[in-house]
């Protein structure tokens, strides 16, 4: 057997396992299919074998429907406040130039009419 037969072999057979430790998360991604794109909620959700649903969670730890305690997160610009940071930071690069517009030509001298 070769390395990659036998790779592919332990993903598939741990894929297995992670669905039926999680039957309810199973029954969730049918049921959201029929209703979202993907059946999830973000890009970042669509995964293999399928989505992990979550019960609860506060900060950076979240349980799921199981409840395995997940502690942090995928790191994923918006899931820990970097999303608000990239938003701010794209507005400052492109409102400064604007802003030096603005003063840069109001300081020029009128056209003559």
């Amino acid at each position: 057997m070769t390395t990659d037969s036998k790779l592919k072999q332990i993903i598939a057979e741990q894929g297995e396992i992670f669905v039926r430790r999680q039957p309810r998360s199973a029954r969730l991604a049918r049921q959201a299919a029929r209703h979202l794109a993907g059946g999830v909620t973000s890009s970042w959700q669509i995964t293999a074998p399928q989505p992990v649903w979550l019960s609860r969670g506060r900060g950076s730890r979240v349980t799921s429907m199981i409840g395995n305690l997940i502690q942090g997160q995928l790191g994923t610009p918006g899931l820990e406040g970097q999303g608000a940071v990239l938003s701010l930071l794209l507005l400052l690069v492109l409102l400064i130039p604007m802003i030096y517009y603005v003063i840069a030509t109001n300081r020029s001298s009128p056209v003559a009419s």
